[in-house]
């Protein structure tokens, strides 16, 4: 039973990123960080990635109004 279970794929584990992450994502964007490098270091998809910048706009409207 146990080899049963074991031989099953593992679950793919979504990962919440916090805004301040996403804002910090987007300075290494600017500063030419490649997606693979920010992907490691953050644990996150490299569509990740490429949504936190495609919402870059949202985001830093967001840190206006909270600062």
């Amino acid at each position: 039973m146990a080899e049963e279970l074991s031989s099953l794929p593992a679950a793919k584990r979504r990962r919440k990123v916090l805004r301040e992450n996403k804002l910090e994502v987007l300075k290494l964007i600017d500063i030419g960080t490649s997606y693979s490098t920010i992907t490691r270091q953050y644990g996150i998809s490299k569509s990740t990635v490429g949504d936190i910048k495609k919402n870059r706009i949202k985001l830093e409207q967001f840190k206006k109004k909270t600062v």
